[in-house]
């Protein structure tokens, strides 16, 4: 009996991630997560109070995720003498050993909050993460060339990488083939960044 009810649940929340992330929280039909989950609507409240219940249970552990990021991004352990190196596996084998404990926090509910969560109390989480994104590339700036005619390029960056993230997201099933990708993006704008700021 209990196995049945968590095959269920289960069928709601897979159901509801495919809805969420096909049309974000308000466009989201309650009606067709739980008719795609083979139950109905009336079973459905056995199991969360609401839509935006289901679509918490969802995105809440990679918002807390998120937060944390957010809180502690200043205590990133930095390796300085990277910055005057040129050998690209170099800077891949330390981006792999800094990113690779934030990876499992960017996976399809990471998208949802980013993409989906408007009409939600997780609707300001895009906004924060760009913000935090933003405020670290403008440290970079600010350290490494304060000269840097361009520093509103620290907005562009932060759009620009969170926007990378969310598509290797959607368009990679394969855990492995994403962290790869992840990595590969992040060497790419810290490669690039140093390559501008280096040019002024």
């Amino acid at each position: 009996m209990q196995t049945k009810k968590e095959a269920i649940q289960q069928a709601i929340y897979q159901s509801a991630v495919n809805e969420f992330l096909e049309k974000g929280f308000e466009k989201a039909s309650l009606r067709q997560i739980v008719k795609k989950a083979g139950t109905t609507l009336g079973n459905f409240y056995n199991y969360y109070e609401n839509k935006e219940a289901v679509f918490a249970s969802i995105v809440e552990s990679a918002y807390i995720g998120m937060v944390q990021l957010i809180k502690n991004h200043h205590q990133w352990e930095r390796n300085d003498e990277l910055w005057d190196l040129t050998d690209v596996e170099v800077w891949r084998r330390e981006l792999r050993k800094l990113i690779l404990p934030m990876v499992p926090a960017i996976t399809i509910p990471f998208v949802i909050l980013i993409e989906g969560s408007e009409g939600t109390r997780f609707a300001h989480a895009k906004e924060d993460l760009l913000a935090v994104m933003e405020e670290h590339f403008m440290e970079h700036i600010e350290e490494f060339n304060p000269k840097y005619p361009n520093p509103q390029m620290a907005k562009v960056m932060a759009e620009q990488l969170v926007f990378g993230l969310v598509m290797i997201v959607k368009s990679n099933e394969d855990d492995e083939v994403r962290q790869q990708l992840i990595i590969e993006e992040i060497l790419f704008f810290a490669i690039g960044v140093m390559g501008i700021l280096k040019a002024f």
